[in-house]
């Protein structure tokens, strides 16, 4: 049970409406049905109001899961760490990567000589280095977007 549904249930069993509940509370009665449709979430300080206009401790008006254990983390908030670390390990690889291959390069005022054919096939940086570049932005953008929708929901919605 979420908290709109538990203050709903609440303020039923004692016989208050709406407008009752948001007189006590000295809010507005749409307050009070934002926060029963799950459109807004009570202010701390509207949440201690509650607890005192429905005689109830913040324990029993915050529903908590089944078995009183809290909420449980988003999918986001549960990888943000791990998309850090490995965002962190592929960029330091294609740092690494693209010093070697810089380095090994020959100097532009270098001319090669052969007699005759070598079967030597001259190429721009390796395909692996594209690659690694890739999957390194890429995993660097869901990163970012981790922490910002984490940072998000952590807001939650204005009330």
């Amino acid at each position: 049970m979420d908290i709109g549904s538990r203050i709903k249930e609440l303020r039923r069993e004692r016989h208050l409406s709406q407008e009752g509940l948001a007189q006590r509370l000295g809010i507005s009665r749409q307050a009070v049905a934002k926060w029963e449709n799950h459109t807004a979430f009570p202010s701390t300080s509207n949440l201690l109001a509650l607890c005192e206009a429905l005689d109830v401790s913040l324990e029993e008006l915050i529903p908590l899961e089944s078995g009183g254990n809290p909420p449980s983390k988003s999918i986001w908030e549960r990888m943000r760490i791990p998309l850090l670390v490995a965002s962190i390990i592929f960029l330091l690889l294609v740092i690494f990567l693209c010093s070697v291959y810089f380095q090994q390069r020959l100097p532009s005022n270098t001319i090669g000589y052969a007699d005759g054919e070598t079967g030597i096939w001259v190429s721009g940086p390796p395909v692996l280095l594209y690659l690694l570049g890739g999957v390194t932005l890429l995993l660097v953008a869901i990163t970012i977007f981790s922490f910002v929708r984490v940072q998000n929901q952590r807001k939650g919605p204005k009330s």
